[in-house]
């Protein structure tokens, strides 16, 4: 289960795999390059926090942000959170982590999981291999590009069961998370494990090396999560900041609070505060919740010393069962919210700031906590099947402003008010309207070094939506300047007006100095990439339909601009504009005759797409603006250049690279594509003549005509391997036209296998319910006494008897319980009825039979965790000898997480700890005989859940994958088993609990990226629950009469594209016992879809191999 060191497949890393790794090439072998910004020496007065006790001055800050090497380089952290766990197909991690990158992100932030990485209280049974293979993620982070935030609890909350701690540790003698011993005892083992890996991947500087990076990319570690002050908790967390420290974690330990409550700010390294404004509740995703304008203000009063610390923003939602769907989240949570909301925390400073999440991932097996379903798509910017949405468009231009400005890292907020420097507004939808000035809130940003500044505009109420048109007032260079001031009604029209949108906010960049000595004066459109590419400085700017886009340059004092261009690309190429266009673009562009160090210019908004403004300096460089509409630039990405050997040798100017460009390997300038699905890499090589060639890795879902920016004089163009033909301009040569294939023919034809048409198999999966069943080898329920607190409840009427799951280790899925008790003697001793309470978690539900004979089901609902019934005995299925039989079957929805005070289906509502809320049967009585005191018969129980519990044998999917189903247990889910005698004619089913199996092969083509997904059809006025496992997968819970989930996205890896399958769907159906039972038929109930289709693999050489019936049950 390591990772083949063959070559990667594809084109995910076809530039690394055809040619000599560029990890240790230096920037010296870059070729044309103009000057980069110099990182700016930071003043004299700076003083650097390094983490305590560490002398690692790899990660150190002070009030602004973080900085690297002693704080050679100041770093605006801009994070993705990402489960790696949540994906279970580590092949696939690096398309996530490469996807992440490409959006701009430097970050990466992760949990660990405690729970999947160690079943048992053993610590020998740590595994950090497969699903936890965090040695492979980080190592995999820094190849790609990414630092990376370690997040490994013990306890992470993140929806998931217990809280994402070892679900054994409910069963603990201890108050979880405080000083306890039994409870330190615990985690230090699984804490230890995860630091020797973080270790050795950790960021180290030191002085016999002061100008690299060296080891790994973590620069954080966080030390539990979202948690709360009390002085048992204050000594645990002492003691775990201590263990991380001792165990040589020398990058700054972090915490995340949850609430503004300054817990543990003295405790830790450095304090960030969680948020999410927009909550949780996705049933009405266009109402906004007006954004806080005092987050600065917390952070001021809390640690003013440190930077501004957001380890989790939202950028997301979870969804309930019974909610509106993950849909309905990505609208609350969509691309202008995340605009609104990430601007509105740059203009409080915060420099270090952490999206939740960017990728969500699946609820397999039981990781779910009662709240969420088998989906943890989150409304993420990349969706569920990894594919980016229309939010992920909108953090790629976000963190291409923030990588363009390094002067926003440091930064003091000098104004912040409604109104300020506003003036001219109005209404663009009505002329009549009255519009306050003060509806404009404005916050003025300035580096205290440079004298740079931002200016933050939005709508006073953040949730407005109107179109509000206004003219800013700035200062730039010392002289006041009013920028999208009204014109006369024929210019507006032709080139727009400066407003906002509903729902928006801008930030107008005021004199940045940018590479090659330009200095940025201001611009009213988005500035969402400045990078360079050899002699050429390139920027990319945006603006909505109607949105004035003017822009103001200056040379430095010992250059000027020559000569202008205006270029545009179109079916037939690149091709420079000399028609009536270009004369109204100098008609709106200052005279660089007159004045050639100043360049002030608008564009005709409704013609500047895909073209491009091209000025020649007298130093041989060139500076390109490109122009975009916002909704185009999706497609637009630009990644840094990577070079092979063959550099060496050339002459011309190359500028020294930075400390973070030195430690990843790869070069201050990049290679932009425009109109493509994913650009992951782009590396030079050099064939004919130096650096002549070019391979491009990425991917698309249609062929595109589209643009390059390159190195001149390219010879070889490469995408994903296949030589393409690229036509550069005439101008510049630095444009090439180039077509690219988009997936293949046989791609986009193929088509999963009819439901209907695959050789479906059944049987009865209950049958636990006949009073011959044996349970022999089943775990006894029979223990009195227990550390849970739970067991102390009053309300708890179990005869004695604990019949908590977890007791007898059980921790997720199907719990089956059955009871035995005899037929009393006399008559009027006989049961006629029995009552029964059930907890299994908000949604859960549970069925029970006599001797073989259902008597009904219960449900819980969205507010209790406990179902409970009261159910009629048929004295013909009493026993004449021999002992009865009650069985229960109930669904463990997963074990709480540690989050307060929680409503627990008890008497009384109290505040115990919330993770240890049972699964298991919390009642069980005889009603009639104890109206009439008539004595109740004793039950004995015995309990199964998953095979082995806690020493499951699985050790690839793991202690969570299963359940207690007899299907389950016999593997009747696993590849391998063999169903050839089981009844194909499906319309004969009559048990409540049936499994459904077939197989079938796949053939989806090569180099192709094609998201499959398993659609359950809902049954109205049905209620059922069926499991679906995919070669031994359970990829999926889905719940009838709930919802929303009905469909479920099943990763390349876990099914085999190019291979056998075994697919299997345990179907449980519910309902009182007088109605008639419904049937469910896998040909007309569930069919397998196709979800996307992109050119390029997008799994590497990591080998996982899972084990089948033969390993795990023969």
């Amino acid at each position: 289960m390591r990772v083949s060191t063959a070559a990667f497949w594809g084109c995910l890393v076809c530039a690394l795999a055809l040619l000599p790794h560029p990890l240790g090439t230096r920037a010296a072998q870059i070729p044309f390059s103009i000057s980069t910004q110099p990182q700016r020496a930071t003043a004299p007065a700076t003083k650097w926090t390094l983490p305590r006790g560490s002398n690692n001055t790899a990660v150190v800050f002070d009030l602004y942000s973080l900085a690297l090497g002693r704080g050679q380089q100041r770093l605006f952290v801009l994070a993705a959170e990402f489960h790696p766990w949540r994906l279970p197909v580590p092949s696939l991690w690096r398309d996530v982590l490469q996807k992440i990158r490409a959006a701009g992100f430097n970050t990466v932030s992760i949990y660990t999981h405690w729970g999947l990485i160690q079943p048992s209280p053993d610590a020998e049974t740590i595994d950090l291999t497969g699903v936890n293979d965090l040695d492979f993620f980080l190592a995999l982070a820094k190849e790609v590009g990414l630092f990376v935030i370690v997040r490994p609890g013990p306890y992470i909350n993140a929806e998931t069961t217990v809280g994402g701690m070892a679900p054994w540790t409910v069963k603990l003698d201890a108050v979880l998370r405080t000083n306890d011993t039994a409870w330190r005892k615990a985690w230090r083992p699984y804490i230890d494990a995860i630091s020797r890996v973080v270790v050795k991947h950790q960021l180290v500087h030191d002085a016999s090396r002061p100008d690299e990076l060296h080891g790994g990319s973590v620069i954080l570690v966080q030390a539990d999560n979202e948690y709360k002050t009390g002085k048992a908790e204050r000594a645990y967390m002492m003691e775990l900041v201590a263990a991380l420290k001792e165990n040589g974690i020398s990058v700054p330990i972090t915490y995340n609070d949850p609430g503004r409550e300054q817990n543990f700010v003295d405790l830790v390294d450095l304090y960030g505060l969680d948020s999410y404004p927009q909550r949780f509740d996705c049933s009405h995703p266009e109402t906004w919740v007006p954004m806080r304008d005092d987050y600065l203000q917390y952070h001021m009063d809390t640690n003013p010393e440190q930077p501004f610390y957001i380890p989790e923003f939202q950028a997301g939602s979870y969804d309930p069962y019974a909610g509106p769907g993950y849909e309905a989240c990505a609208r609350m949570t969509n691309a202008s919210f995340t605009r609104v909301a990430n601007q509105a925390l740059i203009a409080q400073r915060v420099t270090l700031l952490s999206l939740y999440m960017v990728y969500g991932g699946t609820n397999w097996g039981g990781l779910a906590e009662p709240d969420v379903y088998s989906s943890y798509d989150y409304g993420a910017a990349l969706n569920e099947h990894r594919q980016p949405n229309d939010k992920y468009a909108e953090l790629k231009r976000q963190a291409g402003f923030i990588a363009a400005f390094p002067d926003l890292a440091m930064t003091e907020q000098i104004a912040d008010k409604p109104g300020l420097n506003i003036s001219q507004v109005g209404d663009l939808d009505d002329e009549d309207a009255s519009v306050d000035p003060a509806s404009i809130r404005t916050t003025v940003l300035e580096n205290p070094q440079t004298k740079s500044r931002f200016y933050v505009v939005r709508h006073n109420d953040t949730s407005a939506s109107r179109r509000t048109r206004f003219a800013l007032h700035i200062i730039s260079q010392g002289k006041a300047e009013v920028i999208g001031a009204r014109q006369d009604e024929e210019v507006e029209r032709r080139i727009g007006v400066n407003f906002l949108a509903g729902r928006d906010s801008h930030i107008i960049p005021v004199d940045q100095q940018l590479p090659g000595g330009l200095l940025m004066r201001w611009c009213t459109a988005n500035v969402n990439l400045v990078t360079t590419i050899g002699d050429a400085l390139l920027i990319s700017l945006d603006w909505t339909p109607g949105q004035l886009v003017e822009y103001s340059l200056a040379t430095s004092e010992d250059d000027y601009v020559e000569s202008m261009h205006l270029l545009r690309v179109s079916e037939a190429g690149i091709e420079e504009v000399q028609d009536g266009e270009w004369d109204t673009f100098v008609a709106m562009h200052s005279d660089i005759q007159a004045n050639p160090r100043s360049i002030r210019a608008r564009m005709a908004s409704g013609e500047a797409s895909d073209r491009f403004v091209v000025y020649r300096t007298a130093k041989a460089a060139w500076i390109i603006i490109m122009f975009s509409e916002t909704a185009l630039t999706s497609g637009l990405f630009s990644v840094p250049a990577r070079y092979t050997s063959g550099g060496a040798g050339l002459s011309l100017h190359r500028p020294e690279s930075s400390l973070v460009s030195r430690f990843f390997g790869h070069s201050e300038d990049s290679v932009v594509v425009m109109h493509v699905d994913m650009l992951r890499n782009a590396t030079y090589a050099s064939t004919d003549s130096p650096l002549d060639t070019l391979y491009l890795c990425g991917s698309l879902s249609r062929e595109s005509h589209t643009a390059l920016n390159a190195l001149p004089d390219l010879k070889y163009v490469y995408w994903n391997g296949e030589r393409i033909d690229a036509q550069a301009d005439e101008v510049s040569r630095r444009f090439y036209r180039i077509h690219l294939p988009g997936p293949s023919r046989a791609a986009l034809e193929w088509t999963p296998p009819r439901s209907d048409q695959l050789d479906w198999r059944w049987r009865d999966s209950m049958p636990e319910a006949s009073a011959a069943f044996d349970d022999s080898s089943w775990v006894q329920a029979n223990k009195t006494k227990s550390a849970n607190p739970y067991t102390r409840d009053p309300s708890l009427d179990t005869q004695g008897v604990i019949l908590f799951a977890s007791e007898y280790g059980f921790h997720a899925n199907n719990i089956v319980w059955r009871g035995r008790f005899a037929t009393p003697s006399h008559t009027q001793d006989v049961p006629r009825d029995v009552n029964i309470r059930v907890e299994g978690g908000r949604s859960s539900a549970f069925s029970m039979w006599l001797n073989g004979v259902y008597l009904g089901s219960a449900a819980a609902d969205r507010e209790k965790s406990a179902a409970g019934a009261t159910f009629s005995l048929p004295g013909d299925a009493f026993q004449a000898s021999g002992d009865n039989v009650l069985t229960v079957l109930q669904d463990h929805m997963g074990i709480e997480m540690e989050a307060g005070e929680l409503p627990i289906g008890f008497q009384e509502q109290r505040g115990l700890e919330a993770v240890k809320l049972p699964r298991g049967i919390v009642a069980i009585n005889f009603p009639s005989l104890r109206i009439a005191s008539r004595p109740e018969p004793k039950v004995t129980w015995r309990v199964q859940g998953n095979l082995g519990g806690e020493q499951a044998r699985d050790k690839v999917r793991r202690s969570l994958n299963e359940g207690g189903l007899h299907a389950e247990v016999q593997g009747w889910h696993l590849p391998g088993y063999d169903a050839s005698t089981w009844n194909n004619t499906l319309t004969h089913q009559s048990g409540r609990v049936t499994m459904y199996r077939t197989t079938f092969k796949l053939n989806v083509p090569q180099d192709s990226d094609v998201g499959v997904s398993f659609v359950f059809a809902t049954i109205p006025e049905v209620e059922l629950r069926a499991q679906l496992y995919v070669n031994g997968w359970q990829m999926g819970k889905f719940v009838n009469a709930l919802g929303p989930q009905t469909v479920f996205p099943v990763h390349s890896g876990v099914l085999n594209h190019r291979g056998d399958n075994t697919l299997a769907v345990s179907v449980w159906m519910l309902g009182d016992a007088e109605q008639e039972m419904p049937t469910w038929d896998p040909r007309s109930h569930l069919k397998i879809d196709v979800a996307h289709r992109v050119s390029g693999e997008p799994r590497d050489g990591y080998v996982l191999d899972a084990p089948g019936w033969k390993q795990l049950r023969a």
